[in-house]
């Protein structure tokens, strides 16, 4: 994600992009750790969690990573629509850039 905010974002709002990418990811990131507690369901180290709280864990777990891949996909497809510009080379970035 990170060297593609430069390619869709002006030179002058790099920063505030940069920083609201990092905020929406600090976000999800605290937003999975809240559903993974309330999955796991204690307050305490010392007592044992059952097998099946960390199978439906797990199960969150794949269903995100089946989510992202989903959304780098439909992300690619679109990117490829408009022109490929995420997934341009160095060498095409520069050519187009000189014409």
């Amino acid at each position: 994600m990170w060297p593609s905010v430069p390619l869709v974002v002006p030179q002058a709002t790099l920063g505030t992009a940069m920083g609201l990418a990092k905020s929406v990811q600090m976000v999800s990131i605290g937003i999975s750790n809240l559903v993974v507690g309330q999955i796991l369901g204690t307050k305490s180290s010392d007592v044992k969690i059952p097998l099946w709280t960390w199978q439906y864990m797990m199960i969150f777990m794949l269903a995100n990573t089946i989510s992202c891949i989903i959304a780098s996909t439909v992300l690619n497809i679109v990117d490829y629509r408009q022109g490929s510009i995420l997934n341009k080379t160095t060498k095409r970035s520069q050519r187009t850039a000189d014409e």
